[in-house]
């Protein structure tokens, strides 16, 4: 199956191809990937100050429930945080990010047109049974951050 995120890259690496010198013309890719990495930058500072944001990852969460943050928030912090599955045996809780419907970067639109609100952007897991919970959830904001930089390139 092909990676949603590299199926868009080469997209928009194709469609800036330079073919008068023959050359991939990275600039406005690269501009775009930088956007988003700093989006994602900017929703981990963002996600950092949600009130009780680790008390809401646990086992009790519905998969494809969202975590964080509200949907009242949802173009400001333009990504969120969905519970995936949930493993009894080891108490873990998969978290996927995805970038929601209504961000303002005009990249993340972009890519939500081409995978649709639903695609992960990374996936990590919570340890719910964790001592501390908000060190917990900083390790795993910045995982979810760190994967999907990497996926965008």
């Amino acid at each position: 199956m092909i990676n949603p995120v590299d199926s868009w890259f080469h997209t928009a690496v194709s469609s800036f191809y330079n073919s008068n010198q023959g050359q991939p013309e990275h600039r406005f890719a690269t501009q775009e990937i930088a956007k988003m990495s700093k989006a994602l930058t900017e929703f981990a500072q963002l996600a950092q100050n949600v009130k009780n944001a680790p008390s809401k990852f646990t086992g009790a969460a519905a998969e494809g429930s969202r975590l964080i943050p509200s949907r009242t928030k949802d173009a400001l912090f333009q990504f969120r945080v969905d519970a995936g599955r949930y493993n009894d045996k080891t108490k873990h809780l998969n978290v996927n990010l995805q970038v929601n419907s209504q961000a303002k970067s005009p990249a993340l639109k972009d890519w939500v047109k081409k995978n649709t609100t639903h695609g992960k952007l990374a996936t990590a897991t919570f340890d719910t049974t964790a001592e501390d919970k908000d060190a917990e959830y900083t390790r795993v904001l910045n995982e979810l951050v760190k994967l999907g930089k990497e996926k965008l390139g």
